[in-house]
């Protein structure tokens, strides 16, 4: 009788055993399947974002043909005052920038009777500055406003 007993007790640890390698394995393809589902909702999301940057690009550069040019009463080349923005921005800051690090333009604005609104950072500092601007190409003709 003895043996009848040790038998049917390992029969039943194969059953348990079989019962946790089988839960496991469900809950393993479960996550398998939510990793795929989640991969594919990321790549849709990618695509839609890639097609919303071109589009934006593209509008962009469509108002970038037409905003460039003069406009009656202004006679900002925008180029010119984005260029010389850049090169002469620590100077039209007038302060020095976090140590270690150097200003960077964030962007320039178009306002109203040749001001612009210059956006500046340098990773720490964030700050614009204001200033009308008299010569496109020469930073000390623009006045601080």
């Amino acid at each position: 009788m003895a043996k009848k007993k040790n038998g049917e007790k390992s029969a039943k640890k194969k059953k348990k055993k079989k019962k946790k390698t089988s839960g496991l394995a469900w809950l393993f393809s479960l996550a398998i399947l939510v990793i795929f589902i989640l991969v594919m909702q990321l790549q849709e999301k990618e695509k839609h974002i890639e097609m919303m940057t071109k589009q934006t690009r593209s509008g962009a550069a469509q108002n970038g043909v037409q905003g460039n040019q003069a406009k009656p009463g202004s006679m900002l080349d925008k180029e010119k005052v984005k260029a010389t923005a850049d090169a002469a921005l620590a100077k039209l800051i007038g302060k020095a920038p976090s140590a270690g690090s150097s200003w960077f333009l964030d962007g320039v604005t178009f306002l109203k009777n040749d001001c612009i609104t210059i956006t500046y950072e340098d990773g720490h500092t964030f700050g614009s500055i204001t200033y009308k601007v008299a010569d496109a190409s020469n930073s000390d003709t623009w006045v601080k406003q």
